[in-house]
């Protein structure tokens, strides 16, 4: 995995104290790490025995470590529950997602489906930008029906 960021200059040269950090407390799991520019840190990704989100920072030195609130995500989101179960035609409604691994990455998104339609927007998939609350929770608005044109291949509205 690499790490971006600025400023990752070492205080010796080999480097031999550069380690990241998965994870808190005394379930923290360091791994040493690579310094491959002033801009680029490479480390392997440790391995995890359940979903979880976990705090990553990193030590130049082996003693001082980043605070920037970083997080890594094991395995793939899994969603539990959504809620509203009913949502207004205009699209105006907050749809609430609730599940296990959510993680930060700036780029969550949401699609419009269920177990036996596709749905398709004006667009394409009908795919809205979502917002990260917390690991378990995250919102995305619903769509107005006037954008959705098919199920299945076949044409509503």
């Amino acid at each position: 995995m690499a790490i971006e960021g600025t400023d990752f200059e070492c205080p010796d040269d080999d480097c031999k104290d550069l380690r990241v950090k998965f994870g808190e407390g005394n379930n923290a799991i360091y791994q040493p790490a690579t310094r491959v520019s002033s801009t680029q840190i490479d480390v392997m990704v440790p391995k995890y025995t359940k979903p979880d989100v976990l705090k990553v920072e990193l030590t130049l030195n082996g003693h001082d470590y980043t605070n920037d609130k970083k997080d890594y995500g094991y395995y793939d989101p899994y969603v539990i529950d959504v809620y509203p179960k009913l949502i207004a035609v205009d699209g105006s409604t907050k749809i609430k997602i609730k599940g296990i691994g959510f993680v930060n990455s700036g780029e969550l998104k949401g699609i419009m489906a269920n177990s036996t339609d596709e749905i398709q927007c004006s667009g394409g998939p009908c795919i809205h930008k979502a917002e990260f609350v917390d690991s378990k929770h995250i919102t995305m608005e619903s769509f107005p029906q006037k954008d959705v044109l098919y199920k299945n291949g076949t044409a509503v509205g």
